[in-house]
């Protein structure tokens, strides 16, 4: 109840033994539970529940939606490009993301630039044009850039006028 700022149970796992890596409301009102061999969506509107297979065979961290059925998917192992519909987790290949290998904490999708930013543990952030799937930057190691698109990725994404190459103009590094 959002006047009351009240939580009812509406769905309860069957198997609370397996650890929920990644959860994620997208706009097509699914929550995603994420665990290592399973995925699972339950509809806010409707309260379906559907349960398909984790086919990107690693713990997913992060989830940022394209357009209706497009998502990247990223994991302990990188980043994925996929396909979700009718119940089924499609893996789409994108060269230049299907050997990225790093361990994904963060992935932002910024809608009208076509950006998607990678932020890895060990090897900095990556942005890629999703048009091309060319990296934009390349690999950034520099704080001042992490914290800037921190900054960026902060604030509504409509009032966000965030461009790559503006970072480049940071006098501290």
């Amino acid at each position: 109840d959002a006047n009351k700022d009240d939580f009812r149970m509406v769905y309860r796992l069957p198997d609370t033994s397996e650890t929920i890596s990644c959860g994620y409301l997208d706009r097509n009102n699914n929550i995603w539970l994420c665990r290592k061999d399973t995925v699972l969506l339950y509809n806010i509107k409707d309260a379906r529940i559907f349960q398909f297979p984790n086919v990107l065979h690693s713990s997913i961290t992060a989830i940022e939606q394209v357009d209706e059925h497009h998502f990247f998917i990223a994991t302990e192992a990188g980043v994925r490009y996929v396909k979700q519909e009718n119940n089924v987790l499609e893996i789409i290949p994108v060269e230049t993301l299907d050997y990225f290998h790093a361990q994904v904490s963060e992935l932002y999708f910024h809608q009208q630039l076509k950006r998607l930013f990678i932020g890895s543990f060990e090897r900095g952030l990556f942005v890629y044009d999703t048009n091309t799937f060319l990296p934009v930057l390349g690999r950034m190691k520099k704080m001042c850039y992490f914290l800037y698109v921190l900054f960026c990725i902060s604030i509504s994404s409509s009032s966000c006028k965030f461009y790559p190459y503006l970072a480049l103009t940071c006098k501290d590094c």
